[in-house]
């Protein structure tokens, strides 16, 4: 599963094994929001309650007055009676954030007024109807791409995708299948109150169940702001590196604990071609080829001129024909400098 801006091209090629979940008002108006109370599994569910408690804490961040950021030992009883209301509720389409809400006490609702009707993050959590659907594709992408840039929406949203993906990777049932969770743009999520702690805890503990993490992120500062950084670094197995000549030596060194070797390495890689993969536990670093089919790059290329072709061509003719007539184009590009099956990676 990715949590990322997203392709479009995924859902398609991959077929039913395959899904893209957009969050956000969409080009026709839609609104696809997240009703948090679809996660809620039974009346033991106390991971669940937790997880609520800690949303509402963080959906108050929206407002601007530090008194409404924060609730009193009064509204906290408050908040804690209509979580439990809810749950009692037997009829499932009733049991939801948008139930919650509206059982607030005056003073207390006034609080979470921006995230109710009217307010100006209406229906993202709020939503009448789950904008998810299925997240048990073999492959997923959560496009995320319309709240990039809001922090006061992304956080709150990342913190509930986290808590499902928890919820989907611990399942007893799937502790056979191998799983993969991709974060792009990682420095968004880590910078989420808690959230390190909670994929520092994960990051040690889903081994058992055959899962794992991989962040990325566009350099070395976005991982070294992060409070819990050193703490995060400690948890990782592996490191990947691309090819950086501009890289700041002293900072690779200080934010990654790596050799001056190490770093040398990096500095020299061959753009979009090679990189560098180090595993401390090890004390192993060695430089990679990046080869991949040209169908690949297309699916997931990020170029800007390249991905509206893409999509132009894949909307016209058809997500198969669209995608021959992509790579063409590109192997036409690529082929007098270079071999096609030694064609770029991001």
């Amino acid at each position: 599963m990715d949590i990322d801006a997203g392709s479009e091209p995924i859902a398609h090629v991959f077929g039913d094994d395959g899904g893209i979940i957009r969050l956000g008002t969409s080009d026709h108006g839609e609104i696809r929001g997240i009703d948090p109370f679809v996660s809620y599994t039974g009346p033991h569910d106390t991971a669940f309650t937790s997880h609520i408690i800690d949303l509402c804490r963080l959906l108050l961040e929206a407002n601007d007055t530090p008194e409404n950021r924060v609730m009193t030992s009064r509204e906290q009883r408050d908040l804690d009676d209509a979580i439990m209301a809810t749950l009692e509720i037997g009829n499932p389409s009733l049991r939801s954030f948008r139930y919650m809400l509206a059982h607030l006490p005056n003073d207390l609702k006034e609080k979470f007024q921006r995230w109710m009707g009217g307010g100006v993050y209406d229906g993202i959590f709020n939503a009448k109807h789950d904008g998810l659907g299925d997240s048990r594709k073999r492959i997923g992408i959560i496009n995320l791409h319309k709240f990039k840039e809001t922090q006061r929406v992304i956080k709150p949203v990342l913190m509930d995708l986290f808590y499902r993906v928890t919820t989907l990777f611990e399942d007893p049932a799937l502790r056979h299948v191998p799983k993969q969770l991709d974060v792009d743009e990682s420095h968004l999520p880590l910078s989420v109150p808690g959230f390190s702690e909670r994929l520092i805890s994960k990051a040690r503990t889903w081994r058992k169940h055959l899962s794992g993490i991989t962040m990325w992120t566009q350099g070395a500062q976005d991982y070294k702001s992060i409070p819990d950084w050193d703490v995060l670094r400690g948890a990782a197995t592996q490191f990947v590196f691309l090819a950086d000549p501009k890289m700041d030596e002293d900072l690779y060194m200080d934010t990654f604990k790596i050799s001056p070797g190490v770093v040398n390495m990096i500095r020299h890689l061959q753009a979009r071609k090679e990189a560098v993969i180090v595993q401390p536990d090890l004390d192993v670093a060695k430089v990679v080829r990046l080869i991949t089919e040209p169908e690949q790059y297309i699916i997931n290329t990020s170029h800007p001129r390249e991905a509206a072709e893409r999509d132009a061509l894949m909307k016209e003719y058809g997500p198969e024909e669209g995608l021959r007539r992509a790579t063409a184009l590109h192997l036409a590009r690529i082929i007098p400098k270079d071999v096609a099956t030694d064609s770029c990676v991001k």
